[in-house]
């Protein structure tokens, strides 16, 4: 039945499924924006549905969405289908970002960065888009610093209300804005390449690919679209000659002791590089230093060196049930770290690096520390509010989380009145030493 209908009729019957077109035959003629026309069609309808329509579809046109039936033909087709799309600007020149995947740490891509803006000074007022799951989405709104910007999501097959519900819903979501393509009109096999990336290709008139990856995904997709050959735009990779040398330590150090004070009662906090981010970055500010060739040290040193500068331990929720913000910190003796770390493979990293800072454990007591209850989901059951900040799971397949002897201050940690001799610091890096003496008020130690 569906092969005798046209695509414009199929289109509009896939509206009036998700009750977004009346039940009136689908409009004849060239249409560029069928939100006016989709008005007038539901004003002459009667009852209170009629009106909502018109009321959130003349919301909709006020806040500058257009909405447009794209029937691509040839390769596009095959790639991408016809779909309805609501854009949430007018349609322009865009250039879309393809990029393979950069990992969990894309501060140490800085060269990647560096191409990539290269390529956004280079565009001239076109619109930047990116794929909602694509590597590069989470920069995406950094780059509205260099040109605007639009987020490609499009739905999957039969997830057509998944689909109305957003495009059209007045109060968009926070973010860049968003390019909502429906479903496939005509559904049929599509290259076996994310959806997210399908619609990038199609979606530009131009590609921008700071970072492609041999055999990788994008690869691959770049060698079946010239196999393909839809002949639409053009695209690049971009080869500038933009490089990242890490600076070098020195080989100079002024002298540490071999092993930290042997008296007192420490507590001490490790450092790590973190996944992205630090705990008080926000998304955008971490796109736009790595944008803006900001090349800063993300490694454990540098987060050391970051708190000192900052007199400051700022909390984080990564690993802690229920998402309390909070500085963790541990009662075993520093040559008993080595024993303790865990290698986390879902992170791909260790849990803590063998650096960081001691401080006396009655001046964190007096500072609100307190020690971490180990337990399991029944435990946590019968815990109040108050105390489930400082819960944790004890056994994680055949670890045993309490051997850490873990305690817990909520929120950061200020270091502004911590006294000198209250406080020491440590790491395993040779070639750190004299980076931290330079800028630490605290001595330092070497720990093997």
């Amino acid at each position: 039945m569906d092969e005798e209908r046209t695509p414009r009729q199929l289109a509009w019957i896939r509206l009036q499924n998700v009750d977004w077109a009346p039940p009136t035959p689908a409009p004849v003629g060239r249409v560029e924006d069928w939100l006016p026309l989709l008005c007038d069609i539901w004003s002459q309808e009667a009852g209170r549905r009629a009106g909502r329509r018109v009321e959130t579809l003349g919301r909709l046109r006020e806040a500058g969405a257009r909405m447009t039936l794209e029937e691509f033909a040839g390769g596009e087709e095959l790639w991408l289908g016809s779909r309805w799309a609501v854009w949430p600007l007018a349609p322009g020149s865009t250039a879309t970002l393809l990029c393979s995947r950069l990992g969990k740490r894309p501060h140490l891509r800085i060269d990647v960065f560096k191409r990539l803006r290269l390529l956004l000074d280079d565009l001239g007022g076109q619109i930047v888009a990116a794929g909602a799951r694509s590597s590069l989405a989470p920069a995406l709104e950094a780059c509205n610093d260099f040109a605007p910007v639009l987020m490609i999501e499009a739905a999957a097959a039969d997830r057509w209300r998944w689909w109305a519900q957003r495009a059209f819903a007045v109060e968009w979501r926070s973010g860049p804005p968003r390019l909502w393509l429906s479903p496939r009109i005509s559904p049929s096999r599509a290259p076996p390449f994310p959806l997210h990336d399908r619609a990038a290709a199609v979606i530009g008139d131009q590609w921008l690919i700071p970072y492609v990856r041999e055999n990788g995904s994008i690869h691959k997709l770049l060698a079946a679209w010239e196999s393909d050959s839809p002949s639409r735009g053009e695209w690049r990779i971009d080869d500038a000659s933009a490089t990242h040398t890490p600076a070098r330590a020195s080989a100079a150090f002024k002298s540490a002791p071999i092993a930290p004070p042997a008296g007192g009662e420490w507590m001490l906090h490790c450092t790590r590089s973190p996944l992205g981010a630090w705990p008080d970055e926000s998304p955008r500010e971490y796109f736009a230093a790595l944008l803006n060739a900001d090349s800063q040290d993300r490694s454990a040193i540098g987060a050391l060196r970051r708190a000192v500068n900052a007199n400051c331990i700022i909390g984080s929720s990564a690993g802690i049930r229920g998402g309390h913000r909070s500085v963790c910190l541990t009662a075993a003796a520093w040559h008993e770290l080595r024993g303790l770390r865990q290698y986390r493979r879902h992170r791909q990293q260790w849990d803590f690096d063998l650096t960081g800072i001691a401080i006396d454990s009655r001046w964190l007591r007096a500072a609100g520390a307190k020690p971490v209850r180990y337990g399991d989901q029944s435990q946590w059951e019968r815990m109040s509010d108050a105390e489930r900040p400082y819960f944790q799971k004890r056994m994680s397949g055949e670890v045993d989380w309490s051997v850490q002897r873990e305690w817990r201050i909520i929120g950061d940690l200020d270091l502004t009145d911590l006294p000198t001799s209250l406080a020491w610091l440590f790491t395993d890096r040779i070639d750190a030493i004299e980076e931290l003496q330079r800028v630490s008020r605290w001595p330092v130690y070497l720990i093997e």
